[in-house]
């Protein structure tokens, strides 16, 4: 892993303008009122490189590029969507009030803050506003009658503008804000939502203050704006204050609410009133300052299930956190009617409860304080809840994990029913205790300070992480970022010990200044002198590798990047056939396990987590003694990538954090599968057949166990020009806790060969079975070395490519600007050689420009070069590359750019980004003279997607599942098998367009002509177009209800004369 500077989000900078409007000198109580109210421009602001606005709230299309003088900011109030790459501030925001409640108490200074709040939505990936409104303009177009603070033609007017201002400073400071969509609610609810469903409408924004709390509708992905806004004040909430933040439940138009008097209140925009009341065991005395969704996303679903239809009962289960250090866990039933009204409204008592100071006096004489600060968080996706909290008194932090296992949450809740209520004092059976799994305490910063509460974030999620591991995010008030790290424990545990964290990462701020951009650097050129303060660090759901730090200049935004070489290869898990059914090799720590997958039981439509069965140990990886003590010392190893061997009788675990690679034998971890332990012990060879570090990259070549390795150069120099003999390349980017080069007693030879990166070859021989009977503890093969291949280009090799032929890829990049440059190069066996040795291995084909993931499908025909999102794909014929043709990946978010995993099934290219999964089929690869037309869909996404437009409708609607980082492994009874950092999920291609283009790509012309015969004639013409780009046009006209003109374009398109053989492809 590596970090750099993504963005300076400054904020906006009002400038003095020429003259003061009508509006300006009421906002500003100290200027007297003029004379006449023909006033001049309103005040204008100024971001860099994104244009102007105008102090009411609209935008002007007028380009501006001087960058905002330096001043100190501070940005209190802040959120940041979980899947778009946009965030919502306040600017202009004084933290020196927390309430005006005494408005007369105010000066005009306070006054004149309060009533100048900007909320800026801003798009943190491009660096670019993209909305601004103020609060003023919200309320004046809301109570207003539509002609906005622009209309100053008269004395109403003027007592207009005096009712906004009166209002905004009733209003007080912004507490917070939220964005609100589909989105939002998807990562609330850890489950599929149509935008359509419940007569949903349009997005809006959670404007909470400290006795209010207003919904303006604002569309942040359009941009669009509407006068309508809605308030929720103290009389709709039973005289009781909001002290939580709202959630959107199973609707958007549903909001839980927190309230003063302990009870959790239920808001429907629809039924514009409290539908639901209900309060905790705590009583009123315990406020509930915060409502998390705690319903993990893994639970499996249909994709069908989830259509909008009105009666439907959604089962969602919360958690209240109160005051007092306790959460309490409530089940609820919601049903609706299709106009978006609630229709029933169940929930029970509470399951069970989390106690926080319970928890920690086990170990600590921790007791309830109100200078104590804690934060609640469930990650749906690793079914885990965090509970941060930092000492009033002492300054420790610490993180208390849930292991969020629904079986022992419902088995505990089930004591409540064994016990017995007090008779005498009418009181309920308390609520039973669901226990913690993990304690964590984030140790102390090296300049020996704890870290400001604020910049801890518990429950980073990265791809290079193990997903058996809890992993804290710690900034200094200085900008250093620390990754934290300990062992995930499973289920609720009584006597849980305090373990202290353990540094994985560090990043300094002042060493990260090369990748920050010159607009950046004028800025933190600051950091020099100690003048750059963190307040706060944000990490969004969906993208958690983008870190937003609240700094005194701006909005800083870190990038913790994947090694290049981290993901380009391989996956968390591998699936293999294993008699009737598939098994899956997993790696958890040092250990490997062997499991079945548990067949399919709920039909074709089925998206979610697989299940396990049988899952043995069957092999333990040895500690990398080749590292340091504090590198072996860490309580979790990050996770290898596991790269199956074509021939499938061998695996790689290739663990890129030590530069170490071993291979195992696949027979000797699936016998135990199928065998008893006793068997298994007596007859099996030893898993392990070839091990070594010092490796920069890992590929299997050809189809005869043969694989390669890039080794780094054995000599470099110091910066005194002095030859230093490398023992091992022990660095790992951006970790301090390893990397060391020695000098050898032997003199190095100056020899230019030695101090450039080497690729060489290795070819695994099987032993013979007598000596496998004689010994079992011998091992299933050895590696025999084969040499070094001579490499073409003038640039280092930096990562290995596998399939038919090595794919060398080498990059340089240049120290100052970080600009790359290389190429990429293939090498196979020459057709002349007489032996298998690296030297009989040649160059063929072009030189093609360095790509991001090369793949082969199974015939090793074709090739697909993937730089970002452009696809090009080539068949491939020794020594020659013809290109067949490209395809672009379209994706719903800018984040989502690259491709980090890719595979050929059945002819049909699938892909996966960070959040998506989208497969490219083909057209006629077979004919040379033929173009070969691509086509490309979205099967599976992280984001919200609308429904299918008809019950006919053939084109394959979006699958919303919780992807991290996927990895293709592969297709299982009609789904696609992703592995993700959470596990392996089953992706439905039961689409009729996904299994006609597959049957088809594979040849099986009969079984999709029984899936062309089921379409809609009102969905012909689409698929008649689909069905001549993969290469089939009979089958099209075969269809009834073509047009003319179609039919017509077809025969003369593919030079159709006559009526030829349904099964000859091409149709000549």
């Amino acid at each position: 892993m590596k970090a750099s500077i993504q963005h300076l989000l400054t904020l906006p900078s009002a400038t003095a303008p020429n003259e003061v409007t009508l509006k300006d000198r009421i906002l500003n109580s100290s200027a007297p009122l003029p004379a006449s109210e023909n006033g001049g421009d309103a005040t204008t602001f100024h971001n860099h490189g994104t244009g102007s606005f105008t102090g009411n709230g609209h935008h002007r299309n007028k380009s501006q590029n001087a960058l905002p003088q330096k001043r100190e900011v501070d940005v209190q109030v802040l959120d940041v969507h979980p899947s778009e790459p946009i965030l919502c501030f306040v600017s202009n925001s004084d933290t020196s009030f927390s309430s005006v409640g005494d408005q007369p108490g105010l000066d005009a200074h306070s006054q004149n803050k309060y009533l100048r709040q900007m909320i800026v939505v801003q798009n943190y990936i491009q660096n670019k506003v993209v909305d601004q409104i103020s609060l003023f303009s919200i309320i004046n177009n809301w109570v207003g009658t539509g002609r906005g603070s622009g209309d100053n033609s008269g004395d109403n007017s003027l007592a207009l503008v005096q009712k906004v201002r009166q209002m905004c400073l009733g209003l007080g400071k912004i507490l917070s804000l939220q964005f609100v969509d589909q989105q939002v609610l998807f990562y609330h609810m850890g489950r599929p939502t149509y935008i359509h469903k419940y007569g949903q409408s349009m997005p809006y924004m959670i404007v909470q203050f400290s006795q209010t709390i207003l919904l303006y509708w604002h569309n942040h992905t359009s941009f669009q704006r509407s006068n309508s806004v809605v308030e929720i004040n103290q009389v709709k909430l039973n005289n009781a204050l909001p002290t939580s933040k709202p959630i959107p439940i199973v609707s958007i138009n549903l909001l839980a609410i927190g309230c003063s008097d302990g009870a959790m209140r239920f808001y429907s925009i629809c039924d514009k009133k409290v539908v639901k009341s209900v309060r905790g065991p705590n009583g009123k005395l315990d406020p509930v300052v915060g409502i998390v969704a705690v319903h993990p996303s893994n639970l499996n679903s249909n994709t069908s299930e989830f259509s909008a239809h009105s009666g439907h009962m959604e089962t969602l289960r919360i958690a209240t956190i109160c005051a007092s250090g306790t959460a309490y866990i409530w089940e609820l039933q919601v049903s609706f009617h299709a106009s978006g009204k609630v229709d029933g409204f169940k929930i029970r008592s509470p399951l069970v409860k989390l106690e926080l100071y319970r928890a920690m006096k086990q170990h600590l004489s921790f007791s309830h304080n109100k200078m104590d600060t804690f934060k609640v968080k469930f990650d749906s996706d690793r079914s885990l809840l965090y509970w941060t909290i930092q000492s009033g008194t002492s300054g420790k932090t610490h993180v208390l994990v849930w292991d969020w296992n629904e079986d022992a949450i419902e088995k505990t809740s089930q004591k409540k029913s064994s016990m017995v209520s007090n008779e005498a004092t009418k009181k309920p059976a308390e609520t039973p205790l669901y226990r913690p799994s993990n304690i964590i305490e984030v140790p102390v910063l090296e300049d020996g300070h704890h870290p400001l509460f604020a910049n801890v974030v518990a429950g980073l999620v990265h791809p290079s992480f193990s997903n058996f591991s809890i992993m804290i995010l710690v900034v200094s008030d200085g900008g250093d970022m620390y990754i934290v790290g300990g062992q995930r424990k499973n289920g609720p545990r009584k006597d849980i010990p305090i373990e202290e964290g353990v540094v994985y990462y560090k990043f300094i701020l002042s060493s990260l200044k090369k990748s920050a951009n010159s607009k950046a650097l004028r800025f933190l050129r600051f950091t020099d002198h100690g003048k750059l303060k963190i307040s706060s660090v944000t990490v969004t759901r969906s993208r958690p590798d983008f870190v937003i730090m609240n700094t005194n200049m701006g909005l800083l935004v870190m990038n913790l990047m994947v090694d290049e070489e981290t993901l380009l290869t391989g996956s968390h898990h591998i699936c293999f056939p294993c008699g009737r059914s598939n098994g899956l090799v997993t790696v958890q720590h040092s250990n490997v396990y062997a499991s079945f997958i548990v067949d399919d039981k709920h039909g074709s439509n089925w998206n979610g987590k697989i299940e396990q069965d049988n899952r043995r140990l069957v092999y333990e990886s040895p500690p990398p003694v080749h590292k340091t003590i504090e590198f072996q010392s860490r309580p979790v190893r990050m996770p290898p990538r596991i790269l199956p061997s074509p021939s499938g009788n061998f695996l790689c675990l290739f663990w890129h954090q030590e530069n170490r690679y071993e291979i195992l034998h696949m027979n000797s971890l699936t016998d135990s599968l199928r065998k008893s332990h006793k068997e298994t012990d007596a007859s099996r060879l030893s898993p392990a057949v070839d091990t070594g570090f010092d490796v920069l990259s890992f590929a299997w070549v050809g189809d005869e166990d043969i694989f390669a390795l890039l080794y780094p150069p054995e000599l470099s120099k110091d910066v005194n020009n002095q030859i230093i003999k490398r023992k091992a390349v022990l660095e790992v980017m951006g970790s301090p806790l390893t990397g060391k080069q020695v000098q050898d007693n032997e003199p190095a030879t100056n020899d230019p060969e030695k101090f450039k990166p080497r690729v060489e070859l290795k070819m695994l021989i099987g032993v013979n079975a007598d000596a496998a009977e004689f010994n079992s503890s011998v091992a299933a093969a050895t590696a025999k070395h084969l040499g070094t291949i001579s490499l073409r280009g003038r640039h280092p090799p930096t990562f290995l490519f596998g399939g038919p032929v090595l794919c060398v890829r080498s990059v340089s990049q240049d120290e100052d600007t970080l600009q790359k440059d290389g190429m990429s190069h293939f090498y196979c066996l020459s057709p002349k050689a007489a032996d298998n040795l690296a030297s009989s291995f040649i160059s063929i084909g072009p030189a093609f420009p360095y790509p991001d993931y090369v793949v082969w499908d199974d015939e090793g025909l074709l090739c697909a070069i993937i730089v970002e999102r452009r696809i090009a794909i080539y068949k491939a014929k020794a020594p020659n590359f013809t290109l067949c043709g490209t395809a672009y990946l379209g994706t719903v978010n800018d984040t989502d750019g690259c491709v980090h995993s890719a595979r050929f099934i059945l002819g049909v290219l699938f892909c996966s980004t960070e959040k998506t999964i989208q497969c490219v089929f083909l057209g006629n690869v077979e004919h040379d003279n033929m173009i070969c037309e691509t086509d490309t869909f979205i099967v599976a996404s992280s984001y919200a997607t609308n429904p299918p437009i008809s019950q006919h409708s053939i084109y394959p609607s979006v699958q919303q599942v919780s992807l991290m980082w996927p990895s293709i492994l592969g297709y299982s009874q009609g789904s696609l098998l992703v592995s993700s950092t959470n596990g392996v999920h089953k992706i439905s291609l039961a689409s009729p367009l996904f299994r006609i283009g597959t049957l088809l790509s594979a040849g099986n012309v009969p079984q999709a002509q029984k899936w062309i015969d089921s379409v809609h004639p009102s969905q012909h013409q689409y698929l008649a177009n689909f069905v001549c780009r993969r290469g089939y046009p009979t089958l099209a006209l075969q269809l009834s209800g073509l047009s003319r003109h179609t039919i017509i374009e077809i025969c003369k398109r593919y030079d159709m004369n006559e009526n030829p053989n349904m099964n000859n492809r091409s149709g000549l």
